[in-house]
């Protein structure tokens, strides 16, 4: 008993060791993707107990998941509990249908909690209303505030939707088929008219902004990062698609650098330091830039696009918001995106904010209108604040000392035996093996990914982790999704060439009807539209009948 109780008590402490050392949550979804239940209880147990009610909601979910199949009912139901009466979860046919939460069908408090979800499920809409006026009228009034000063033109329009997870919409603006709720219109879209993203989509035959609900506390930075984007786009069509060079291993190097040096002249001009000072540290980081984009010219204008749209609109979203720091918010945004897997679609939302707010400090003229795209390069160059080469090693070196090189560069070394493992391992996925092939018979096909979970394949394309794809006029296959990601060992994903015109999914595991379904995935044809086989290595295509 004695031994036991030691081994116990050593196993306790080697949990609390990795917890302490890893992410908690990420490495108890690991074990629970093994289904090694138990293990992924013992890891989620502390940080539940540390963490509490500032877990996530999809934390909570998952944690209480693992406890059901571990056998810790009670822990699981004081999860679900916060969900249920402090989050107002509304998913009741999630949580009934859900098997990992079977062993809790029993109990009596069960039924109690589903009573409550489905209370919560009643009550959203109205609820949702009085966030969603709230949010609005608040953007609204920022921008009124601001009346154009900030590019030449009011940013405001009427023309903004709120999205929820149930594909409800919310309106200042009359709907069809829609009913008022506070002053605010509640209309119930199909699944396939909007997509579950912070974007400009059209609706009953109109272009919005689009906002999902779980974005509408934020000061206001969202509605007018998305508002931004609807005004632009009347002047610009500006591309936005991932910049690929920026996972290779040189360039990831010499972007957390720029970051770095960034986040050092942010850090002086938030504590009102000199504008030599500021100055000093803005130079360094367009010295990085400046040799990441020598190396990789090809890719320059693209760079510069979707800085123009993304960049500035989450610049824009920045400065006008209700968030008092506007320094403190763009170096948490560094903070957050560097952390980031991957850098090839999350860079603007950091660098663009960051440039933007450093020359308005620095008094620069720069803000000319949404009709053009803006290189930050060059606007520092016109603004004579210092000559910079590419070619010269001797700056570079000084001033990659000054912003944390050693650990970067070691940081970096880590990252690429990981990642190109998980390339060769996506490589042999899709081009060793047979595969589900399809060709898009219409560009206008919409997409909706995590910009976290990209790899690119270099030479073959980009394979997104989780997307889904939804066919928006009739002309394409039809529509799918990815239903996970893999794991660490067993990455999975759905591979888009380059100029996004094909998909290569790996073999469906089972077809019924129009509706097929792969170990990551889940597709639904369209009517005139059939899977056909293309060679004897068992490879498949979808093609139009």
């Amino acid at each position: 008993m004695k031994k036991a109780l030691l081994l116990l008590v050593l196993l306790n402490g080697a949990v609390m060791r990795l917890w302490a050392q890893t992410n908690p949550y990420q490495t108890a979804m690991a074990a629970y993707q093994r289904k090694d239940y138990h293990a992924a209880a013992l890891l989620f147990n502390p940080y539940f107990a540390a963490k509490g009610e500032a877990l996530t909601s999809t934390q909570l979910y998952d944690g209480a998941c693992i406890l059901a199949l571990d056998g810790q009912q009670d822990a699981a139901l004081s999860a679900l509990h916060i969900l249920a009466e402090k989050r107002y979860f509304s998913s009741l046919n999630r949580i009934s249908t859900d098997s990992d939460l079977s062993s809790l069908h029993g109990l009596p408090e069960w039924n109690k909690l589903l009573e409550k979800v489905a209370e919560n499920q009643r009550t959203e809409p109205g609820r949702n209303a009085l966030k969603v006026k709230a949010a609005f009228s608040q953007a609204k009034a920022l921008l009124m505030e601001d009346n154009g000063r900030l590019w030449g033109k009011p940013l405001w329009s009427d023309s903004l939707l709120a999205l929820d997870p149930q594909h409800r919409v919310y309106s200042m603006e009359a709907l069809a088929g829609a009913q008022n709720s506070s002053g605010i219109w509640i209309a119930q879209a199909g699944e396939r008219e909007l997509n579950q993203s912070n974007a400009p989509q059209v609706y009953q035959g109109k272009s919005y902004a689009v906002i999902l609900t779980s974005y509408l506390a934020d000061s206001s930075a969202t509605i007018i990062h998305e508002l931004f984007h609807l005004k632009q786009q009347h002047d610009i069509s500006l591309n936005g698609n991932p910049v690929n060079y920026l996972d290779d291993y040189e360039a990831r190097q010499l972007l957390r650098l720029e970051y770095q040096a960034l986040r050092d002249a942010l850090a002086m001009a938030d504590k009102g330091k000199s504008k030599n000072s500021v100055t000093a540290n803005l130079r360094d980081a367009i010295l990085f830039r400046t040799l990441r984009q020598s190396q990789h010219s090809q890719s320059t204008k693209d760079e510069i696009e979707i800085e123009s749209s993304e960049g500035l609109a989450n610049y824009t979203g920045f400065v006008l918001s209700a968030y008092r720091n506007k320094y403190d918010l763009a170096i948490r945004e560094l903070n957050s995106r560097e952390q980031a897997p991957t850098y090839t679609r999350a860079f603007p939302y950091a660098t663009g904010p960051a440039y933007g707010l450093l020359f308005d400090y620095l008094g620069i003229h720069w803000r000319t209108g949404l009709n053009h795209a803006y290189n930050f390069t060059a606007i520092f160059r016109q603004a004579n604040l210092g000559r910079i080469s590419a070619s010269d090693t001797a700056t570079f070196k000084p001033a990659a000392k000054r912003h944390k090189y050693t650990d970067i560069h070691d940081q970096e070394l880590k990252r690429k035996a990981a990642i190109d493992q998980k390339i060769n391992y996506l490589t042999q996925e899709f081009t060793q093996k047979p595969v589900l092939r399809v060709k898009l018979a219409d560009p206008n096909y919409n997409r909706s990914f995590d910009m976290y979970g990209t790899t690119v394949l270099e030479g073959i394309g980009m394979v997104y982790g989780s997307i889904t794809g939804t066919d928006i006029n009739g002309k394409n296959f039809g529509s799918f999704k990815t239903t996970t990601t893999g794991t660490e060992d067993q990455p999975a994903g759905v591979l888009a060439s380059f100029d996004n015109m094909v998909f290569r999914f790996s073999l469906p595991l089972k077809i019924e009807g129009n509706k097929l379904t792969g170990s990551n995935y889940e597709l639904v044809l369209n009517p005139g539209w059939a899977v056909r086989k293309t060679d004897n290595q068992g490879n498949l295509e979808i093609i139009k009948e």
